[in-house]
């Protein structure tokens, strides 16, 4: 799933696969265990994980985030993929998690997606990354109405997102880097989609 040039896949073996061969190594030690060891508590329950940002304004500051478990938005447990999707778009609650072939679609995306953004160059970071890339206890002066989208990762690590510059800049973000849809229509069924131009289908 894509939303605000931030990429984020259900944790899953198969995306750990994506590591290569030798993926029980060379995959973060952290996800490893959390997708070997971990219980879910909750019935459908899924470990989100934002596994790259890519880059523009809208996102500026955030790049060095990778692999990190989304816990809240805006205040709200994310239970699994699906629900992260009603929480960013205001879609109405489905009551699924995503199925296993989702999943190994997603993991291909963000695949696809990280050699894309090697291939791009780094939007221009007007603003100071420090503070955007700041703990918990330093994010008290953030609005967090419905006009900003509050993601609350592991290690305490917080990300603000305009959401109307973010929704303002999705179909150049998705142009930029060739994603035809937000969300595999299986995960959640009315979700934006950014139909691509012929020559940049092509391209």
């Amino acid at each position: 799933m894509y939303s605000q040039g931030l990429v984020f896949v259900p944790l899953s073996q198969p995306y750990l696969h994506e590591y290569g061969d030798d993926w029980v190594n060379s995959s973060p030690r952290r996800l490893y265990d959390k997708a070997m060891h971990l219980l879910m508590q909750r019935p459908q329950q899924q470990i989100v994980v934002l596994t790259q940002v890519l880059s523009d304004d809208v996102n500026s500051g955030y790049q060095q985030f990778q692999n990190l478990q989304v816990l809240r938005v805006n205040g709200v447990d994310v239970l699994n993929l699906a629900h992260l999707g009603q929480l960013i778009w205001g879609s109405k609650p489905s009551g699924h998690a995503a199925p296993n072939e989702s999943q190994q679609h997603l993991s291909s995306l963000s695949t696809t997606l990280n050699d894309a953004s090697q291939s791009t160059s780094s939007a221009p970071n007007n603003g100071d990354a420090s503070h955007m890339a700041s703990k918990v206890s330093g994010t008290q002066g953030y609005r967090r109405g419905d006009d900003f989208l509050r993601f609350e990762l592991e290690d305490e690590r917080i990300m603000v997102v305009d959401r109307k510059l973010a929704e303002a800049a999705a179909s150049a973000i998705s142009a930029r880097y060739r994603i035809p849809s937000m969300m595999s229509s299986d995960i959640l069924g009315d979700v934006p989609t950014v139909p691509l131009s012929d020559e940049q289908s092509m391209a």
